[in-house]
């Protein structure tokens, strides 16, 4: 039974936040701090501290056995692209297509970085805002039409209308007639209270000219509030917009991109990728055991546990390898003293917790 410090790695995009540096108590920076990246995944492993307390990557401490999921902390005061992960065969296939064809992994026409499927959970930990799953057909017929657009007209007048032609045909709208469209949406939606029409003059002040600040017409809003979780299947088209949480996936950095964003977009890949169906992904039901919140959606083979911990001390087994994070307060395991940001890497075993913070545990399961 052993455990081993690690510290977690740093994404600074322009879409992050300043919250992280003071949450866990890290060194401020004027760049934005938009992911800490806890696992074994080779684009950006964390770090392990060893029993000679010299510092290795996780993935080569871990090289027999790589962890089957990417633990992160994401924190966004603007939006995320709108995007799809690919499924285990697509993944597969996608990864040695790529590599056949010579293009290097950091190559930003790279869509897969990796070999392995994306699907995530998500739990927030301050009020999330999400865009995820496709609306209705006529719902969103009856919000295209609603901008009195001739373009968006004859999209929806198809005889073929369906999610997958929908999408299809926006993303390949001529440049001039992408931004007529966003014209009279914005002169609607200004003038509309409504999450919906919200959400469209939000992405509008980080997006102007993507056709992207269309998909809160075509994908239901939704705001997860604090200790709320939802878990999204691979190939389902999202983007987070605002708000800060925990995000547990499949160990993988593979992105299909469909706007809001000024990287690439591979359109035939991310309609191969995407699950074209009306989804509204169900808030998560935590079973309680042993005072732990589980959460641990049929589809994964992980999950995260939460735990309040308390100065009484408790007892927790831990049944499989698994990365502990303090996310507020502080809390002493066996004989470690960790206050919020400090994670650990364990070894399955029984151990005893006290303090008072918030525990999170991603873990395997079978």
């Amino acid at each position: 039974m052993n455990t081993y410090s690690l510290e977690a790695r740093q994404q600074h995009y322009p879409w992050g936040s300043h919250l992280l540096y003071g949450l866990f108590g890290l060194p401020q920076e004027e760049r934005p701090l938009a992911e800490l990246w806890l696992g074994s995944h080779p684009a950006l492993p964390s770090q392990i501290q060893l029993n000679d307390h010299t510092w290795q990557n996780l993935d080569l401490f871990l090289a027999d056995k790589p962890l089957n999921f990417l633990f992160k902390v994401l924190s966004a005061s603007q939006p995320l692209s709108l995007q799809v992960h690919p499924n285990s065969e697509q993944a597969k296939d996608g990864f040695e297509r790529e590599n056949a064809q010579g293009i290097p992994l950091t190559a930003p026409h790279r869509n897969y970085k990796d070999a392995n499927a994306k699907p995530e959970m998500v739990m927030a930990l301050s009020p999330f805002k999400v865009m995820v799953g496709f609306r209705e057909l006529e719902e969103i017929r009856d919000n295209f039409r609603s901008i009195e657009s001739a373009h968006l007209d004859n999209i929806t007048n198809s005889a073929h209308f369906d999610h997958q032609s929908m999408l299809l045909s926006l993303l390949q709208l001529a440049e001039s007639e992408k931004q007529q469209v966003i014209e009279k949406t914005l002169a609607i939606a200004i003038t509309r209270n409504a999450p919906m029409w919200q959400q469209i003059v939000d992405l509008a002040h980080y997006y102007p000219s993507d056709i992207g600040i269309l998909a809160p017409l075509y994908l239901n809003c939704l705001t997860l509030n604090p200790g709320e979780a939802m878990f999204l299947p691979a190939g389902t088209i999202h983007a987070y917009t605002k708000g800060t949480c925990i995000e547990l996936m499949g160990c993988s950095d593979n992105v299909l991109r469909a706007g809001l964003t000024p990287k690439h977009i591979d359109t035939a890949e991310l309609i191969t990728c995407t699950q074209f169906a009306p989804f509204t992904p169900e808030k998560l039901t935590a079973s309680t055991i042993n005072n732990e919140r589980v959460l641990n959606p049929k589809e994964t083979d992980f999950g995260l546990t939460l735990r309040q911990v308390s100065e009484d001390k408790q007892t927790i087994n831990v049944k499989s390898r698994s990365i502990l994070l303090v996310v507020k307060g502080n809390v002493l395991l066996n004989d470690s003293e960790l206050s919020a940001g400090h994670s650990l890497f364990v070894e399955p075993g029984v151990y005893q917790v006290s303090g008072d913070g918030l525990l999170v545990c991603a873990f395997e399961s079978e």
